[in-house]
């Protein structure tokens, strides 16, 4: 099994920590080109910046190669803060993303506040027959402002939907791997390989 992590920018070393700490088996590969996307059996786009991704992904001419591997090719795919924001359709776009819109949600970027406003609290996550209770860390967080049909809400910080997942995408506003008891959500994510 070979994950990609999307390296242009972001928190890459922490999510492949995540990744080995739950499965050690696993190839992760840093993906910063279409050759290395190619290879990835499993997809992770992490948090970071979002307008300096959008800006590389451009760059590197990644979109196409991206919205192939996610939505025709429907590898499982974790997308993670800026990650959630880069497969969303913007409430107000500001012309610094140019988002893939390949989730049927409509994001606001750092719709929880600016990095002062940054805060830890607890999620309920809820898959199938699962239930569990984890740490939510926000930092510069996007909100969920609307979901669309395709998706469903798996996590939830006290009423509000902080999680979805729609077919193989995964997207979260928080960061899963800044906590240790987010294994419920590398579960799901290797459940869905086919």
């Amino acid at each position: 099994m070979r994950v990609g992590i999307l390296s242009l920018q972001g928190d890459v070393d922490l999510h492949e920590k995540a990744i080995k700490r739950f499965h050690k088996d696993v190839e992760v590969m840093r993906v910063k080109s279409k050759e290395e996307l190619e290879k990835a059996e499993m997809l992770i786009l992490p948090g970071g910046e979002s307008p300096t991704m959008s800006k590389l992904i451009k760059r590197y001419e990644l979109k196409d190669a991206l919205l192939k591997k996610i939505k025709e090719d429907k590898v499982p795919t974790l997308a993670t803060c800026a990650g959630i924001v880069l497969l969303s359709k913007m409430e107000e776009p500001d012309g610094r993303v140019e988002p893939l819109e390949a989730l049927d949600v409509v994001i606001m970027r750092n719709g929880f506040g600016r990095q002062r406003e940054s805060f830890e609290d607890k999620v309920t996550v809820k898959f199938d027959d699962k239930e569990a209770i984890i740490t939510g860390v926000f930092i510069r967080a996007p909100r969920i402002k609307k979901i669309g049909d395709k998706a469903r809400p798996i996590a939830f910080l006290k009423d509000e939907v902080t999680g979805v997942l729609e077919e193989n995408i995964l997207a979260l506003s928080f960061h899963p791997e800044l906590a240790d008891d987010t294994d419920i959500i590398y579960e799901k994510l290797f459940s869905m390989v086919g």
